[in-house]
């Protein structure tokens, strides 16, 4: 029965797992993510820095530092996911122009409040882990279009226009509608589509947040590992709610409260992947503790 299980798993569901590893759409979200990491690096160590505040009232308020590094998380993903999309899909040359259209989107489906007068308000908390499944969304449907038009160019490839002057063409029109589609969204349907995504996915956020859906996020990739299949296929799922549950710790602890979600990264790194993914730490303790000399 465990030859079965195990001849199932590594010659039929492995490949086919690694294949949607490799996809480029699940690839650009992982890369996006980790290449955005540094600033959630900064934001973590400018909070324990500002603990300790607590025992010594003369250090300056180094909360703007974690408000722009960590609190930018979704901004920046949201540029990233078509950047890196396109580069992907082998359009590297509409790559800046991609990622700046999904930075703009994601902009404009923050739903900001503005006056008469011309000023914008944007709920700063938005921009970051809380805004990272509205920065995959955007991400993802900038890329589809952008890289949908890049395959269909409105010249000839022998056209004597200079190259520079057919990418401005052949931006115009995507990015066009993709504008005119959060224009919609936000002004005339008057959607704050933020509020949607954030209850789309918040039956996934309690049952990972709770505490045999946050042991299931840690034990399926390594479960998925010892048969050769990265844990990483996961993270376009998970990740999004680790970084909101701790975004919401942050700033439950920054008003005095206390932090109670459970699922984040933290929690792995301190316990369930203390010395590795899999606890090798242990292992490697048990192995000089309990082994014999040869």
């Amino acid at each position: 029965m465990m030859n079965k299980i195990m001849d199932f798993m590594t010659n039929k569901f492995a490949p086919k797992v690694n294949k949607v590893v490799k996809n480029p759409w699940v690839a650009a979200i992982q890369d996006s993510i980790m290449a955005a990491l540094p600033l959630v690096f900064v934001g973590s160590l400018v909070t324990v820095v500002s603990l300790l505040k607590n025992i010594f009232s003369g250090l300056p308020d180094f909360s703007m530092i974690s408000n722009f590094s960590f609190g930018m998380f979704g901004l920046v993903v949201s540029f990233l996911i078509p950047y890196y999309l396109m580069e992907k899909k082998g359009n590297s040359g509409q790559k800046l122009i991609s990622g700046a259209t999904g930075l703009v989107l994601f902009m404009m489906l923050l739903f900001p409040t503005v006056t008469a007068e011309g000023n914008a308000t944007f709920i700063l908390s938005r921009f970051g882990a809380t805004g990272m499944f509205l920065a995959i969304i955007s991400g993802l449907f900038v890329s589809c279009i952008m890289n949908f038009a890049a395959k269909h160019s409105l010249f000839d490839e022998d056209t004597p226009i200079p190259d520079f002057v057919v990418g401005w063409f052949n931006s115009l029109l995507p990015i066009t509608f993709i504008l005119l589609v959060g224009w919609f969204i936000t002004v005339q349907m008057n959607v704050d589509f933020f509020e949607v995504v954030i209850w789309a996915f918040s039956p996934l956020a309690k049952i990972v947040q709770s505490y045999p859906g946050f042991v299931l996020s840690v034990f399926i990739p390594v479960f998925l590992y010892t048969f050769g299949i990265s844990g990483w296929v996961m993270m376009p799922a998970i990740y999004p709610v680790y970084m909101a549950g701790l975004a919401a710790n942050a700033e439950a602890v920054a008003n005095g409260g206390q932090a109670v979600n459970i699922a984040t990264q933290e929690t792995c790194y301190a316990f369930s992947s203390m010395g590795g993914v899999g606890t090798t730490l242990a292992l490697s303790v048990m192995m000089l503790l309990l082994s014999k000399s040869a």
